[in-house]
Formats: structure tokens, C-alpha cells, sequence
């Protein structure tokens, strides 16, 4: 017999198993952030052995990239759709920002059961985590310095410096405030109003025209 047929189903069950690992460690970090979740704790709740995530993986690092790129295609899809809404003519700081902001808090809205949702929180945990934030980086420079290129010609009273400093605090706010379950600033704003929760988007939109123009002539 052909070790063809043997080889198959242990491939299925490997992708399987990586699968898992992947959608245990998005869940509980979006959960719980970082550095409160253990490799035990993701390999117990995948239902896999403790040395999977290194045959998977190699580090716990690794497994996080894997989460990033697992569903980086959704965020660059959404983003992508509300640039090129704007791209090629002279669109407004706040069309500009309603593009910055909108495409993750869609994804957000979309059900705290939904994948998306849980990718959000995920990424804005290991925004909270400085030594990931280069990680970050790595799979959405490009689309950030797209945001940058089309917010150029809206601020030109921003230098370059400036305008860098301004759309990355915009970014972070969006993943803080965007994020389900409530991390950061939205746990702040609950606090005092539960209700605000709803309208944080459009303050948030602007609250970031609002830097934006600062400085306008």
C-alpha cells in the first residue's frame, strides 16, 4: 500500500490542530490580553498537547503572527474598500478620518460571536503589549502609509512628523475604542456612561478631526 493514503488523514489532522491553536489563542487574548494567557492555556482549550504549539509555531510569538496573518486579509479588504472610496479626488479631513475609523468598527459591530470581532480585540491587545507593536506594524504599514499618502493633501499645514503622530494616535484610539470585549478607554467610558458606548464612534471621528486640524490656518 502507498504511504500516499497514511499521509493524508495526519496532514488533515495537523491543519486541524494548527487551526485550533490559532482560534484559541485569538479568543483568549482578545479575552484577556497578553501576557494573561499562558501557552498551557491556549494548548488545554485547542484540545492539543503542550509541544504543539512549537511543532506549529516554534514560540508563543509565532503564534500570535500566525493569528495576524490568519485574518489580516479581512481588515485589508475592508480598508482597501474605503480608501479607494476617496482615492483620486481631493476628499475632506473628514472623509478622510471617517475611512481611518469605520473599517474596524464595522468589524467590531459585526457580533461579539463573530470572528471578526474577536480579530479586533485581538489586535488591540497586542497594541497594548509594546514589544508586538512592531509586529503589528509589519502587516499593515502598507495600508497605513496609504492613509498617510491620501491625508497629505488635506493637511497641508501638517508637517510629515506631524501628521505620522497624529494618524497613529487616530489608529490606536480606533483599535482601543473599536475593541469587544471593552478595553481601555471604552471600560473608561463606561464607567460613567454606559450609554455613550453607542455614540463612541462618531465622537471618535471627531475627536481625530479635531487633531487634524489643529494648527489649520
Amino acid at each position: 500500500m502507498s504511504d500516499t493514503s497514511s499521509d493524508t488523514p495526519r496532514s488533515s489532522v495537523g491543519d486541524a490542530t494548527r487551526e485550533r491553536l490559532i482560534q484559541s489563542a485569538e479568543r483568549l487574548v482578545a479575552e484577556r490580553g497578553v501576557d494573561s494567557v499562558s501557552v498551557r492555556d491556549i494548548t488545554n482549550d485547542a484540545g492539543a498537547n503542550s509541544a504543539s504549539i512549537h511543532y506549529h509555531f516554534r514560540s508563543k510569538e509565532g503564534l500570535l503572527r500566525a493569528v495576524l496573518e490568519y485574518r489580516a486579509d479581512m481588515m485589508r479588504e475592508r480598508r482597501t474598500g474605503y480608501l479607494e472610496q476617496i482615492a483620486g479626488g481631493e476628499p475632506t479631513i473628514e472623509e478622510i478620518v471617517h475611512a481611518v475609523v469605520s473599517p474596524t468598527f464595522d468589524l467590531a459591530a459585526s457580533g461579539q460571536e463573530h470572528e471578526a470581532a474577536a480579530y479586533v480585540a485581538f489586535i488591540a491587545a497586542l497594541l497594548d503589549h509594546g514589544a508586538l507593536v512592531p509586529v503589528v506594524r509589519e502587516y499593515f504599514d502598507a495600508q497605513f502609509s496609504a492613509y498617510v499618502d491620501v491625508a497629505r493633501g488635506a493637511c497641508p499645514h501638517l508637517s510629515d512628523e506631524m501628521l505620522l503622530n497624529r494618524l497613529t494616535f487616530g489608529f490606536f484610539l480606533v483599535f482601543n475604542t473599536a475593541s469587544e470585549p471593552p478595553r481601555g478607554l471604552r471600560t473608561w467610558i463606561g464607567l460613567y456612561d454606559a450609554d455613550a458606548l453607542g455614540r463612541v464612534k462618531e465622537d471618535l471621528i471627531q475627536f481625530i478631526v479635531g487633531g487634524l486640524r489643529a494648527g489649520e490656518g
